[in-house]
């Protein structure tokens, strides 16, 4: 089965049963372990976590991610903006 989700920044996120996961609209991969694999996006940061992941490839000029393993959970994070800049929006 494949989900695929796009948010309003130009990010696509498809996932092919529970073993791949295509990002496209990355900047950096930030950091990568057998349980974690964290992007920067134009907008923040993507985590992917599970266990035995592998980043199968990157594509710079694409900005395009595949990574492999057992996918348990991913999240999309926002920078923190401070409390006095929420006020005044």
């Amino acid at each position: 089965m494949e989900n695929k989700k796009e948010n309003n920044s130009g990010v696509t996120v498809t996932v092919t049963g529970q073993s791949q996961l295509v990002l496209t609209g990355a900047t950096a991969v930030e950091g990568v372990t057998d349980s974690a694999v964290t992007v920067a996006l134009p907008q923040g940061k993507f985590t992917a976590k599970g266990k035995n992941l592998k980043v199968k490839g990157f594509i710079e000029e694409k900005g395009e991610l595949t990574v492999t393993g057992h996918l348990t959970d991913f999240a999309f994070a926002r920078p923190k903006t401070s409390f006095i800049k929420r006020m005044f929006r």
